[in-house]
Parts: C-alpha cells; structure tokens; sequence
C-alpha cells in the first residue's frame, strides 16, 4: 500500500515514494535513491517489486544519496542507484 507521495509540479527529480507492507517477507526498511529503473511503482518496475518483498519502502527520484534523508527514517538498507550511469567499460586495446 502507498501510504505517501510528493510528486513535483514539473518533472520527476524530487519524487518521493513511500510504501508499507505488513505482508512482505523481508521486515526491513529500504530506501532508494534512483532514477526510471525504480520509476514511481508503476506495474513491472523495480518499486512495484521492492514495494512487495519489503515492509517499508521508500523511493526518492534523486541522483545523489540524501544520507540525511536515509537516517531520518531509520533506513535499514540503503541504495544508490543511479551511479550506474557514470561508469563506464573500457575496452582493451590491441
């Protein structure tokens, strides 16, 4: 169950997600810091999975880890997940 939102005006950054489970396997509280690979618990999407198998979840569509955040709702797990997009492979030359 959604038991809160804060969805800007304009564009997504900001975004902030809470869901809560009494069901869900996992009795931990998770917050995320990512981008559309989470989204906003739309069908398929990673918060639609995490909002399940967590107790609590938390999303916020931020590219940074906002520790302060994390520590104010006594995050048990935290993810940063949009770090992803800066790395990058380097292939070996020849």
């Amino acid at each position: 169950e959604r038991v809160s939102a804060h969805l800007p005006a304009q564009g997504h950054n900001g975004s902030r997600l809470v869901w809560r489970s009494e069901l869900a396997p996992i009795k931990r509280k998770v917050v995320v810091f990512g981008n559309s690979c989470f989204e906003r618990g739309g069908k398929w999407r990673l918060s639609w999975w995490f909002s399940r198998l967590f107790e609590e979840f938390h999303f916020v569509w931020d590219i940074d880890v906002l520790d302060d955040y994390a520590d104010s709702v006594g995050a048990d797990v935290v993810i940063g997940q949009t770090m992803e997009r800066f790395m990058f492979a380097r292939m070996p030359t020849r």
